[in-house]
């Protein structure tokens, strides 16, 4: 993230295609991205974990997304402050904006770790997008 985020981007801008395979939507490495994925790479606690798991899908909502288990819900919460704070640092930033479908089932948490949260709801056209 601090070392070699200019090279990460140049790779992934050269090797990622212009749009998404499956819906035609425009990619690029500038883009506004879910944190899901960075989470995933640092934490067992990743909602993403389907895409690479589909006949999975139910048992790892269960898991990641609706846990009961104290113990996954602390370490998801510690990992989410330390990546909320080094992209913060990282961008001069003293607001955090989140963009990440997952986080709708993890209201509660975010609270408990931000009580000063605001919640907007985005509602995309389907035919437009």
């Amino acid at each position: 993230m601090f070392a070699f985020h200019r090279l990460l981007r140049f790779v992934m801008q050269k090797y990622m295609p212009d749009t998404r395979p499956a819906d035609g939507v425009a990619m690029n490495a500038m883009f506004p991205q879910e944190e899901e994925f960075a989470l995933g790479n640092t934490i067992y606690h990743c909602f993403y974990y389907w895409m690479f798991f589909p006949r999975c899908m139910l048992k790892i909502s269960r898991d990641f997304l609706f846990t009961s288990d104290r113990d996954q819900r602390k370490l998801w919460r510690k990992n989410y402050i330390r990546f909320v704070r080094r992209t913060k640092l990282r961008y001069g930033g003293k607001v955090f904006i989140s963009k990440n479908p997952p986080n709708t089932a993890r209201i509660e948490d975010l609270l408990m770790l931000f009580p000063e949260a605001k919640f907007i709801f985005l509602h995309r056209d389907p035919y437009a997008t």
